[in-house]
């Protein structure tokens, strides 16, 4: 196609000579046609010209002329000059068309470039509202414009059905069991002092809360099999209460918590998570996060945490990883031969011992009762100072003074941990927030005059010898055993456990209310810089909240006589009365 200094002028026609450079383009007039922009410009009075006439666009007056009389003076042309050469380009519209500005429609938009070259192609993806009508009619015809075929609205998209993870299945099966329980929900507050936004922190919790598909999906069972379904769904708004003039505004934020953890949630019917804002004083606001552990285990909620602060302060958030990748790992686990080899492995860790029912036959899991308590920092130092002369970690260190507790408090000789872990290192689940993690069995053997050097040195080599097998589930395991007891206490060590960073401006504490039933006794050591927190939660069939707090304090006194003499006998100073 000529440019604009070329030998002729594209109007739907074949090109027309400008008679020795005598025509509008050598007087600067601009012919009617697609602009830079790719619109069709108005036919006329912008330089002074009449409107082209129906089916002759963009020609003068004795170009029509000559147009009209057709070859050698032979009357109107006839079909054979209506037909477009095939490098002529598209046609334009007739000009009632282009006074109303409306696109035209054809093999593809032609753009005249400044000077150069025209670009059919520039131009194809916009919009266009009518097709093109037939543009090679005879001078006076009625010309009429179609309406181009609607566009059918995209389809909803499908839900993508994936199976469950073997840590949802277990959960799913007590679910079906029992429906409408509460013992598997788990609560986070985050308490925040300072100058808060609530406008950022909505537009944060609901950004946060979108991005985690777990808290999403709809569970289908057939009676034969359990899917979940992912699907674009909106996350749900938080409830708000002011108790800013409440004469005591803990204590309703409390009951309020209480009324959220311990009301079900509807899993067939989605319902997944709920939570809620509450106001107790004018730089003091508290959100409350309940979700079902089928959602998300305790790593799964640390990135949703972590995402919140970010979004909050207003950085750039990558995407979790999606949650295909974790199911479908957890899946090709269960058919591959590692499996064979962890279960051997962990069949081995009960080969010796007696068989002994499990308890919650009998008496349950429940949630327990809670007491927590802040070890004084002279003594997280400590800690942390004595681990390297024992060649351990200190989270090790923390092992076995739980071992050692264990056997000062029932008197078992063979004390099995049941220690948590997320199964994220190396995994497809690392950048993932859904429920996957399991509990593994480390085996102490506690004699009364073991040190705490002498435990540690255990617990190093249990880890050592079972967290290569750590993805075979307890489930399974206690299907292997024949329901024998597995475990005695869960101890659970988070050595990275910082509350979120939402700003300098800002103070944050976090707080887990619930993490789940225990079948005995569950100890949780959180830590973070030089600070570290002790949660002890008891059964409430075995020990009354006194009874709790009380451990709690037996395990700190204990950590601090045995740090201070790490060769003497630790069950003792382990003791009630110690």
């Amino acid at each position: 196609m000529p440019a604009h200094g070329g030998r002729g002028v594209h109007a739907g026609r074949a090109a027309v000579p400008d008679r020795g450079r005598r025509g509008r383009l050598q007087r600067g007039r601009t012919p009617t046609g697609p602009d830079l922009r790719g619109e069709p410009l108005r036919a006329g009075d912008r330089h002074g010209r009449r409107p082209a006439r129906p089916g002759r666009p963009g020609l003068d007056r004795r170009a029509r002329a000559r147009a009209d009389r057709g070859p050698a003076g032979r009357g109107p042309a006839g079909p054979a000059r209506r037909r477009r050469p095939a490098d002529a380009g598209p046609g334009l519209g007739p000009p009632d068309a282009t006074h109303r500005g409306l696109a035209t429609r054809g093999p593809a938009r032609v753009v005249r470039g400044r000077g150069g070259p025209a670009h059919p192609e520039r131009h194809r993806d916009r919009p266009e509202r009518l097709s093109r009508p037939e543009c090679h009619t005879r001078p006076g015809a009625r010309v009429t414009l179609t309406a181009s075929p609607t566009r059918p609205a995209p389809a909803p998209p499908v839900p993508r059905a994936l199976p469950l993870t073997q840590a949802q299945l277990g959960l799913w099966a007590e679910e079906r069991e029992q429906p409408g329980g509460t013992l598997n929900h788990v609560a986070e507050t985050l308490d925040l002092r300072g100058p808060l936004d609530p406008a950022r922190l909505r537009a944060a919790l609901t950004d946060t809360l979108r991005a985690v598909p777990a808290l999403h999906v709809r569970f289908r069972d057939d009676g034969h099999r359990v899917r979940q379904l992912l699907g674009p769904v909106a996350p749900r708004a938080p409830q708000e209460h002011d108790l800013s003039g409440h004469p005591d505004p803990d204590a309703r934020a409390q009951a309020i918590t209480g009324a959220l953890l311990d009301a079900p949630l509807d899993l067939p019917g989605g319902e997944l998570y709920r939570h809620a804002l509450l106001r107790l004083g004018p730089d003091h606001l508290r959100w409350v996060f309940v979700t079902h552990h089928i959602a998300l285990d305790g790593y799964g909620m640390h990135l949703l945490l972590g995402r919140l602060a970010a979004g909050y302060r207003q950085e750039a958030c990558a995407p979790f990883d999606p949650l295909d990748a974790a199911v479908l790992e957890d899946g090709a686990y269960q058919a591959s031969p590692d499996r064979a080899r962890d279960r051997a492995a962990l069949n081995a860790v009960y080969a010796d011992l007696p068989f002994e029912p499990a308890p919650l036959l009998t008496r349950g899991l429940k949630r327990g009762h809670r007491a927590g308590r802040d070890l004084p920092p002279t003594l997280v130092r400590d800690l942390r100072a004595g681990a390297g002369p024992l060649n351990a970690g200190w989270p090790d260190v923390l092992f076995a003074l739980s071992a050692a507790f264990w056997h000062a408090h029932t008197g078992e000789r063979a004390t099995l941990i049941a220690a948590p872990v997320m199964l994220r290192l190396g995994s497809a689940a690392a950048r993932v927030p859904c429920m996957i993690m399991n509990l593994l069995p480390l085996r102490v053997n506690v004699a009364p005059h073991d040190s705490l050097r002498t435990l540690t040195a255990q617990v190093r080599e249990a880890r050592t010898r079972t967290q290569p097998h750590a993805r075979y589930r307890y489930e399974h395991l206690w299907g292997d055993l024949r329901g024998r007891r597995l475990f005695g206490p869960e101890v659970n060590v988070l050595p990275f456990a910082a509350p979120p960073d939402l700003g300098p401006d800002l103070r944050v504490t976090a707080r887990t209310l619930a993490s789940g039933p225990v079948e005995d006794l569950a100890l949780t050591f959180s830590g973070w810089a030089g600070a570290l927190h002790l949660s002890v939660d008891g059964h409430p069939d075995l020990y009354t909240p006194a009874q709790v707090g009380g451990l709690c304090d037996r395990l700190i006194r204990g950590l601090d006589l045995a740090l201070r003499d790490p060769d003497a006998p630790l069950p003792p100073l382990l003791r009630e009365h110690a």
